[in-house]
């Protein structure tokens, strides 16, 4: 099973969770916060290096 991330507005936000839940889909409410520990996650998976990074590259990532 795949799934996707999308940010939008609070308004926005209410239409698109309406739709998917009208079409079957799982809706789950996240913060970003989780959003951007998620990402690093899968972003260390990816990479597996075994190398010390500073905490200063990793947050350069995000923005």
């Amino acid at each position: 099973m795949e799934s996707i991330f999308i940010q939008v507005d609070s308004t926005n936000n209410k239409l698109i969770k309406e739709f998917a839940l009208e079409h079957g889909a799982k809706v789950f409410e996240i913060e970003d916060e989780d959003i951007k520990d998620f990402l690093l996650a899968q972003m260390m998976k990816k990479e597996e290096t075994n190398e010390l990074v500073s905490r200063d590259k990793i947050i350069n990532l995000f923005n």
